[in-house]
């Protein structure tokens, strides 16, 4: 992760890199290792479950990319919670947050092993481990050279499958729908579908990674949400109709049972020189995944740091509290502020509390709305004793000027 000279990170990543995370941490085990898995359970009819899921994906899209534009800056979910909730709620979320990923990515290195078997006999676990350590490696020395490399990986994976598609809808329109294994397609009904569903609509969680590394993106407000609709659209198009093609050319009573199913569709539709390429392909996907998830977790900074300086910020809010006590209009029980949220009530006849919020913006202090008469106010990570002190004071003078 770079970092300019005054400490902070450098918005290096551009619209591709915003691209190539989000598709990569999307193409892994959802694409490679569960298409066999899914059709065990909903017949032909996972195909549909995959595009189902994809739709699903869509609030959970522009939640986070208008959360990731509005506070582009690093950790995602943990500083989107500290926001709002205060660093205590936030710090739970980060936690949880990183614990995902580092289980997505230990399923992605399951799904790589599938792979490799088929290339090499490799110990899995040591594999393992010296692909982290590369990736960790990689991401240490800077965001753009790991976006970089995340971006050649997707690339081929999307030529290689852009290849197998071609091909293998071809090959099913040749046999048209009753030469294909496609019939019956609802071999257990639409309750299979559902389930599948959630089966496999975590193929979709990689997607909203990138929300970690927003304060590294140049131009977050336009690239965010351009990056993620164009990955989500990539990416449910590809698993769609990868699906498709896994289930139409190979046999359910071979599909069912296996782990490398888009290979072993390759085998049936490409020459031996592309089925080998579908093999790499899936390696450079896992890896990409592994890759995007090392990206994100790094943008969980805060973690290191907040459980240690809760103190601080609980500080900072009594002492915000006192002062706001002292400001004649405005009434807080001080010794009742036991977190960073300090709620206070706004006499009538200083103005009413929208016409005394809209003031305070225009004095560039930021506070909501929690009742007719109550004010809310929040301390965090970014907020200094000086900056309390400076608040109080623009505050108190936004009063003096509403109180004419």
């Amino acid at each position: 992760m770079g970092a300019g000279g005054n400490g902070r990170l450098t918005r290096s990543l551009g619209l591709r890199h915003v691209f190539a995370l989000s598709t990569g941490a999307m193409f892994s085990a959802g694409l490679f290792l569960l298409p066999g898995l899914a059709a065990a359970k909903a017949g032909p009819a996972a195909v549909l479950a995959y595009l189902i899921a994809g739709l699903l994906a869509v609030p959970a899209m522009l939640s986070v990319s208008e959360l990731a534009t509005a506070l582009p800056k690093a950790g995602g979910a943990y500083y989107f919670v500290e926001r709002a909730l205060g660093p205590a709620a936030g710090t739970i979320a980060g936690f949880g947050t990183w614990l995902s990923l580092v289980l997505k990515d230990a399923f992605a290195l399951v799904g790589m092993s599938a792979y490799l078997v088929l290339v090499v006999d490799v110990p899995g676990r040591t594999l393992a481990l010296v692909l982290i350590a590369a990736f960790t490696l990689i991401n240490v020395v800077g965001s753009k050279t790991t976006a970089s490399i995340q971006l050649l990986l997707v690339v081929f994976v999307l030529a290689m499958m852009g290849w197998f598609l071609v091909d293998g809808l071809w090959e099913t329109q040749s046999r048209g729908f009753d030469g294909s294994n496609l019939d019956p397609f609802f071999t257990s009904g639409t309750s299979g579908v559902v389930a599948v569903v959630g089966l496999v609509f975590v193929s979709y969680g990689g997607l909203t990674n990138v929300a970690s590394a927003a304060e590294e993106i140049d131009d977050p407000s336009r690239r965010i949400p351009l990056g993620m609709t164009l990955s989500l659209v990539v990416g449910t198009l590809v698993y769609t109709l990868g699906v498709l093609v896994a289930v139409a050319v190979v046999p359910a009573e071979v599909l069912h049972e296996d782990l490398a199913p888009i290979h072993t569709a390759a085998v049936a539709i490409m020459p031996p020189f592309g089925a080998w390429l579908i093999v790499i392909a899936a390696l450079a996907a896992f890896a990409s995944a592994l890759n995007a998830g090392i990206l994100a977790a790094a943008g969980l900074v805060a973690l290191d740091t907040m459980v240690d300086r809760l103190a601080e910020d609980h500080q900072n809010a009594r002492r915000l509290a006192a002062g706001l006590a002292n400001i004649d209009g405005l009434s807080v029980d001080a010794d009742s502020i036991q977190t960073n949220i300090v709620i206070f009530d706004v006499d009538e006849k200083v103005a009413k509390v929208p016409d005394f919020m809209k003031t305070l913006a225009e004095a560039e202090v930021l506070v909501s709305y929690p009742g007719e008469h109550s004010v809310r106010m929040v301390t965090h990570r970014h907020i200094s004793g000086d900056d309390v002190e400076e608040a109080l004071s623009r505050t108190s003078k936004v009063v003096r000027e509403l109180q004419g």
